[in-house]
């Protein structure tokens, strides 16, 4: 099973549309789940020797027997330790890959964002009056003024976002990194596409394309340039043919940059001040900004997960605590023998706790392991998605807080191993 789950996994990380990727993603990683649920009793008992030795070593005889408790039934620790790895494996894999997003969208606003500001509409993303541009123009500090206009159209009955761009503007401000042609190639008559919506018409520069809007019907236009990157749509024009060809002419951005040698802070006060009464509803950002508000808006998505996720894992902290107290009811004339030799109450209880520590340690590290190999895997597979960030910072957090999981699960179990009556135990059958 863990074979045919990797296969494919591997067919994953070939590459090919998003839909496709995460549809061979998530069948391999079900798979391997499966697969491996069926192999971690082999590989239990090995864990929690290695991830038990520092207790048997440094905490005496509670932690020797709480090592050798977990090492004891590798099924029932198998079986413990498996919540908790699909929960942390899919906490661990979401973090990778949106870690990986806000890096990959902050590398490519490195590369691609020339202009010193940007404006935007933060509470709708409606768009906003071209007066606004206007405004912002006649700041002493600005140079150029790069508006985009957006409207929905489409292409062989398949709707595409449409940007209205002033080619000679937008060629100072922003480059989505052209495969062909470039901004100032593009005339009235003509549209850039993106490579995903060029590969869909199966069309390259040159070649003509018919655009059905719902203004002026369908409309011929000749492929001028192509680019990677989506910020502006799979379709961009002239403003001139987004005015004949759309009713609506609102901006949704404003890149703006500086005269040269201009004072980066000045620019931003200036335009800041200058929209602040007439449009107080436009954000205005410098780089820096901007790459922090997509990460914001990737962490918010990520804490949203992880709340979800979260349920995954106190079911899997359940599952330990009754683990354990099935455990301890099995374990009851073992307990009262070693009371009976001189086990104290309290030695009682760290043993116990040890013992869910080191399965908890060991979910951890399977989940932690498995949701790291799935992260990058698909991260790797995805179109757009240029860098692979691995937070290890988070990766150790989390194998912390497995150890913390299982110290909390072992509270209840613990208790009663505890005040166990010696005599009663002893004569337990």
């Amino acid at each position: 099973m863990t074979v045919v789950g990797a296969v494919f996994v591997g067919l994953a990380l070939r590459g090919g549309e998003a839909g496709q990727v995460f549809a061979l993603l998530g069948t391999g990683v079900l798979v391997v789940f499966v697969g491996l649920a069926m192999l971690a009793p082999l590989i239990a008992r090995p864990l929690a020797r290695v991830l038990g030795a520092p207790a048997a070593r440094f905490a005496g005889v509670p932690g020797r027997l709480g090592q050798q408790n977990a090492m004891r039934n590798p099924q029932r620790t198998a079986l413990t330790a498996t919540a908790l790895m699909i929960g942390l494996a899919l906490v661990t894999f979401v973090t990778v890959f949106a870690t990986s997003l806000s890096a990959s969208v902050g590398h490519s606003i490195d590369k691609q964002l020339k202009a010193d500001l940007v404006v935007y509409d933060q509470s709708s993303f409606t768009g906003f009056p071209l007066a606004a541009g206007e405004t912002v123009a006649r700041q002493p500090l600005v140079q150029t003024v790069a508006g985009v206009r957006t409207g929905e159209a489409k292409i062989d009955g398949t709707q595409h976002a449409v940007s209205g761009v002033v080619p000679s503007a937008i060629n100072e401000a922003y480059d989505p990194e052209f495969r062909a042609g470039n901004w100032t190639d593009l005339t009235d008559g003509g549209v850039a596409l993106s490579k995903d919506t060029a590969d869909d018409l199966h069309v390259g520069v040159g070649d003509r394309v018919n655009v059905l809007f719902a203004k002026t019907g369908e409309q011929p236009f000749t492929v001028q340039a192509i680019y990677d990157d989506t910020q502006v749509g799979g379709i961009a024009m002239t403003q001139s043919d987004f005015a004949r060809n759309f009713t609506d002419q609102l901006d949704v951005l404003l890149f703006v940059k500086g005269t040269p040698g201009s004072d980066p802070v000045q620019l931003y006060d200036q335009v800041r001040d200058a929209l602040a009464q007439p449009y107080p509803n436009l954000t205005v950002r410098d780089q820096k900004q901007y790459k922090q508000f997509i990460e914001d808006q990737v962490n918010m998505f990520l804490g949203l997960i992880y709340a979800l996720l979260a349920l995954a894992i106190i079911i899997a902290i359940f599952g330990i605590v009754n683990t354990l107290a099935l455990s301890i009811f099995e374990r009851t004339r073992e307990i009262g023998l070693l009371r009976a030799v001189g086990l104290s109450s309290r030695q009682a209880r760290r043993m116990v706790r040890w013992e869910a520590v080191i399965v908890a340690l060991i979910g951890g590290l399977l989940g932690i392991v498995l949701g790291l190999v799935f992260g990058v895997v698909g991260a790797s597979a995805t179109p757009d998605l240029d860098v692979i960030s691995i937070p290890w910072g988070r990766l150790i957090i989390f194998f912390v807080l497995a150890g913390v999981a299982g110290v909390l699960a072992a509270i209840w179990p613990a208790r009663r191993a505890a005040k166990l009556d010696v005599l009663r135990a002893v004569a337990h059958e």
